[in-house]
């Protein structure tokens, strides 16, 4: 008589072994996804924004449209008006032919669910027939554009880093310097890498660094605002004087520069 396996001798993996297991698919997925990953991502994104971007779509187009009621309400009102008449005149038609043809037969009348069924087939054609135009004209607006396709939004947090950068930049030089605005300068321009972002591209020409005099003529602060409009919305500006370092909304930019303007010092 055969003694009875034990587990791991039957097909049962113990523990250990599923633990194991778990891991070396883990670690396949992990390498698939690095090897596969910038090939993939591409197609991925186009049929996630293909699928899913309606809903952004509607979410922003949605609040921005006004309803011209009276526009609506005549449409509707001429829509009554065919559906009654067209509904009278196929009933009549259909009675004269009935009486011309079939006297003996009792008068049929034409049904109701046959004028919307005809209604809906021809406001059917008339959307698939814009449909159609706005396909063609957005393809040939598409192929004649000189713009990419697909273009990556841009990530403000950069701007953050940046900024951060150019503060940084600008106190190190102030402490080297002792406040003095022309040896400031001087320290600026000769660490010209120090006004480098991660890209390469100078700080300089992407944000404006206005410092402000202090009572003694020192520098005692700065303000740090993107030149793009668009990053300036997201990030605002960054405000330093006194005790306070810190980032601002944009609503404050014009109050500050106000507050600061017989002070600003361009680097």
């Amino acid at each position: 008589m055969k003694e009875p396996k034990a587990p791991d001798e039957a097909g049962v993996l113990t523990a250990g072994q599923r633990v194991r297991r778990a891991l070396f698919y883990v670690f396949i997925c992990l390498a698939l996804f690095i090897l596969l990953g910038p090939i993939l991502a591409p197609p991925v994104e186009i049929g996630i924004t293909l699928i899913a971007g309606w809903w952004s779509f509607l979410s922003r187009t949605v609040p921005r449209i006004h309803w011209n009621w009276d526009l609506l309400g005549m449409a509707l009102f001429c829509l009554g008006v065919i559906l009654f008449l067209g509904h009278w005149v196929l009933n009549r038609l259909l009675q004269l032919a009935q009486s011309a043809h079939h006297p003996e037969r009792p008068t049929w009348r034409w049904p109701w669910k046959w004028t919307w069924c005809g209604l809906s087939a021809a406001l059917l054609f008339f959307f698939v027939g814009m449909s159609v135009g706005g396909i063609v004209h957005q393809l040939g607006w598409i192929l004649s554009s000189p713009e990419p396709l697909m273009e990556a939004k841009r990530w403000y947090g950069m701007d953050y880093n940046n900024i951060r950068q150019l503060d940084g930049a600008w106190q190190q030089a102030s402490l080297d310097g002792e406040g003095d605005i022309g040896r400031i300068r001087q320290l600026v321009w000769e660490k010209n890498g120090m006004l480098r972002g991660d890209s390469g591209a100078d700080l300089r020409q992407k944000y404006h660094l206005l410092l402000i005099s202090g009572e003694d003529g020192k520098i005692a602060g700065a303000v740090i605002v993107p030149r793009d409009s668009k990053a300036r919305s997201k990030v605002g500006c960054y405000y330093s004087f006194g005790d306070k370092s810190d980032f601002e909304p944009e609503s404050k930019l014009k109050e500050i520069l106000e507050r600061h303007r017989k002070q600003f010092i361009a680097l």
